[in-house]
């Protein structure tokens, strides 16, 4: 993970423009973006008082609508001498990686950070070498203590065993246990502060902040880090589960109840239901496809073909594997009715929700919670239409 030191403020106006100019932006264009970052100054105002003006030689103006947008044409290049690792970036957070299986594996992802340094010399730029930090997901011993990772002064980088990226917490298991417990302790905290400040044990306005202020903690990221094991479905359920049973009228009902009461999914049918959308949301090209192969055929039409399977894999890597967000959703998307999967790519996204809920509305919404009898496997909808669809259950509906 890399760091910028004041990564806007140091950004050369003449490189910028040369950059710029580059890319073909030239023209009127060119000589107002010019005239934006050039011949400006600052003052410092205290007590209505201000200091004498002083040239602004660097940066670009923060606070500005162009200001990340100009950062980004800076940095564009910084990967080009890249050899063998990937560098990744989404403004001024940065991160190269590459999977390591040999001391050489280790020797060129050193060498591509060499070669970062550089570019920040070449730029005028500087790496925050204080906030760097190194991740490794793996149990090779004998790489980890034989590989370690240099700035060219020779000062080793950090070694940690969690990270948080774009909000969210990676650790060097592979898996996302501390980002679940973090997320729901933060959360559980929230809910408990709504009931601290109102007075009204009303579900309708509870709900409302429960939703607004709880539910985007909960569910940030949920497609990368979304839970397998059940104990980390019922940690972050508690936090819901806890909160709706404190409101008025719905204390002497189960959760189960209490969803079908308020008319609220769970937590975990949430989830699912986003992974579904972000799946069309693939298919209209609205978002980037992370490796999604979509397949037609006259027999099931519309289906999503799962990934393969990666051979000699550790067991906790096939699970990881497993579990991830391309063999998740193939394992829904294919569960889902033809007609659902079937839906034109161009239809409104509001009208895929529309029938998606409608679908949804047929299937139980049960979290396999302790003390509570459920009939399916799971709460998924993977299994719940399994259920739904069996000879005991439709003999039992009619």
């Amino acid at each position: 993970m890399l760091d910028y030191s004041k990564a806007f403020d140091k950004i050369s106006i003449s490189i910028l423009l040369q950059k710029l100019k580059k890319l073909g932006i030239g023209g009127n264009i060119g000589k107002w973006l010019g005239n934006f970052l050039l011949e400006r100054k600052q003052r410092v105002s205290v007590n209505k008082h201000l200091s004498k003006p002083s040239d602004i030689i660097s940066g670009v103006p923060q606070g500005t609508i162009l200001a990340p947008l100009l950062f980004l044409v800076y940095i564009s290049d910084i990967g080009d001498n890249i050899k063998t690792s990937t560098l990744t970036s989404y403004a001024d957070d940065s991160k190269t990686s590459k999977i390591i299986i040999s001391l050489a594996d280790g020797q060129e992802l050193q060498c591509d950070l060499n070669r970062l340094f550089t570019w920040t010399e070449e730029n005028l730029m500087t790496f925050n070498v204080d906030k760097f930090e190194v991740l490794r997901i793996g149990k090779n011993e004998d790489l980890i203590q034989d590989i370690k990772y240099t700035t060219p002064d020779g000062t080793t980088l950090p070694e940690e065993t969690t990270i948080k990226d774009l909000g969210v917490i990676f650790n060097n298991k592979g898996d996302f246990s501390d980002h679940i417990s973090v997320k729901s302790t933060k959360a559980r905290s929230i809910a408990g502060l709504i009931f601290r400040t109102f007075i009204t044990r009303q579900p309708a306005p509870l709900m409302m902040l429960f939703k607004s202020l709880v539910i985007p903690i909960l569910e940030y990221g949920s497609i990368i880090w979304s839970p397998y094991l059940k104990k980390e479905r019922n940690q972050l359920e508690s936090v819901q589960r806890s909160f709706t049973s404190k409101l008025e009228g719905l204390k002497d009902k189960n959760y189960h109840q209490r969803l079908k009461e308020l008319k609220i999914y769970s937590l975990e049918r949430r989830r699912e239901r986003y992974d579904i959308l972000y799946a069309f949301k693939i298919l209209q090209r609205s978002v980037p496809n992370i490796g999604l192969q979509f397949k037609w055929s006259n027999r099931r039409g519309r289906t999503i073909v799962p990934p393969p399977v990666k051979k000699n894999c550790s067991e906790h890597g096939k699970t990881v594997r497993n579990n991830a967000y391309r063999s998740r959703i193939s394992r829904l998307f294919n569960s889902l009715p033809e007609e659902i999967r079937n839906t034109p790519a161009g239809t409104s996204l509001s009208r895929i929700k529309s029938q998606l809920d409608s679908y949804l509305a047929t299937l139980r919404d049960e979290p396999q919670l302790p003390g509570y009898n459920t009939a399916a496997a799971s709460n998924s909808v993977f299994h719940q239409r399994r259920t739904e669809d069996s000879p005991i259950r439709k003999i039992h509906r009619r």
